[in-house]
């Protein structure tokens, strides 16, 4: 009788996880960039294209799929760039991450630190964020998330 009812429950729990797979893999190309202040005249794939050359990466037009503000109560809205090209997605987190640009570079005010990320389901930020405190804790001693898998 036990197996009869796990039955739809681990078959529930390995369909959720499916999804979630899924979901992530499609996000796999995309990056969150925050800390870029918007201007009335702002045209997201020449900002995009200034973000890049600050970090030092030629970006091509080709190379981006879509480009768009997030909703959010914060004044400096994020942008969800979605690439064609996998290789420059990474390619941006990993100098973002390396060289530390603020929108000052950009030529705007206010000065905020820009930070681009990987885009991550909420399952996945809310494991990061359990993770996190584990190892604020001093149960963990490494949390890292590359390609939307966390690894710790």
């Amino acid at each position: 009788m036990k197996n009869v009812i796990n039955q739809p429950i681990n078959e529930n729990r390995e369909l959720k996880r499916n999804v979630e797979e899924n979901e992530q893999y499609s996000k796999k190309s995309n990056v969150i960039i925050n800390g870029v202040p918007e201007t009335d005249d702002e045209e997201l794939r020449k900002v995009i294209g200034e973000v890049a050359s600050c970090l030092g990466i030629e970006l091509h037009d080709y190379d981006l799929q879509a480009a768009h503000t997030l909703p959010s109560k914060s004044e400096i809205k994020p942008i969800i760039v979605k690439f064609n090209n996998y290789d420059k997605q990474k390619e941006m987190i990993v100098q973002a991450r390396k060289l530390k640009i603020s929108s000052d570079a950009l030529g705007l005010s206010p000065n905020v630190p820009i930070y681009i990320d990987e885009h991550l389901t909420k399952p996945t930020i809310e494991l990061i964020n359990q993770a996190k405190n584990l190892k604020k804790q001093g149960k963990l001693t490494t949390v890292l998330c590359r390609d939307g898998k966390v690894k710790i």
